[in-house]
């Protein structure tokens, strides 16, 4: 069985589930925005997120660049008290996706 679909279903898709969870694709794409290179999409990703945030950071982050999201060192306490981990990726361009 081939399925057919036009070039804008996808496009026009509000929600996506990854794993149990089913997200607005605009907030994935918040999430993802956070932690990439404003410059360079595509590249690898290292930054301190909310620990709250992981995991919709990691599933944005595995939607938009096929790799995944993971943590990479110590955790901190920032001046309002939130719990901040650090993260890292090999992004897009290194990633299974990438044009390499």
């Amino acid at each position: 069985m081939v399925l057919k679909a036009k070039p804008t279903d996808f496009r026009s898709r509000k929600y996506v589930t990854i794993g149990a969870v089913e997200y607005r694709i605009d907030d994935l794409g918040k999430a993802f925005d956070f932690v990439a290179d404003p410059d360079d999409w595509r590249a690898a990703i290292y930054c301190k997120i909310q620990a709250s945030e992981f995991k919709i950071t990691s599933d944005a982050v595995w939607f938009y660049t096929g790799t995944d999201l993971t943590l990479a060192g110590a955790y901190h306490e920032d001046l309002d008290g939130r719990t901040m981990v650090e993260v890292k990726a090999v992004g897009h361009r290194n990633g299974p996706a990438g044009d390499h």
